[in-house]
């Protein structure tokens, strides 16, 4: 993944690729606890219109991806021996389908954070949307189902609020194989 370390401002620098490998630019990922932000990406960088770790699923033509919500969880479940890309949040854009399609992927295991967020983010990907009242309700257009089979990863035994990163290599593969 090429990763660094800049000492001065205490941040990993992360490189940001297109599915053919170019370099699009660096983000920037606080490693301080008091930092405010912690995510600084490049200028003028659209996180919708990416994915994370996509060179990679791109080379390996892997028909089945985990989908994550950060670079550094993606890192990990690639470590743990899974193909993954990160969406860069917790929402999957119509560009991302679409992406992910070019790249022929057939079967998306949902791996989101183990959060009220990532708990959202999965509702989503099923086409469920809420409005301000707390409503949920469904949407086709958002459906990822229409587009691949569908997995959500097993978070049994993971603590509550964990995500990818936090987890060993064995939740990992765990969580992935009983998706």
């Amino acid at each position: 993944f090429d990763l660094g370390y800049d000492p001065m401002s205490e941040c990993a620098i992360i490189p940001v690729r297109n599915m053919w490998g170019e370099l699009l630019g660096v983000t920037r990922r606080s490693l301080s606890h008091r930092a405010s932000i912690r995510y600084r990406d490049p200028k003028g960088f659209k996180k919708r219109n990416n994915l994370f770790g996509s060179w990679f699923v791109a080379q390996a033509e892997s028909p089945t991806v985990v989908l994550t919500e950060g670079p550094l969880d993606c890192i990990k479940v690639w470590q743990a021996g899974h193909p993954a890309v990160a969406v860069y949040g917790s929402y999957v854009s119509e560009h991302q389908i679409m992406l992910l399609r070019r790249m022929g992927v057939v079967s998306c295991i949902l791996m989101f954070d183990n959060d009220k967020a990532g708990i959202k983010a999965i509702k989503q990907c099923k086409g469920f949307s809420e409005d301000n009242e707390g409503k949920w309700t469904y949407n086709p257009i958002t459906d990822l189902r229409k587009f691949f089979v569908l997995k959500s990863a097993s978070y049994k035994g993971v603590d509550a609020g964990a995500d990818p990163g936090d987890m060993t290599d064995e939740q990992i593969d765990k969580a992935v194989t009983s998706a």
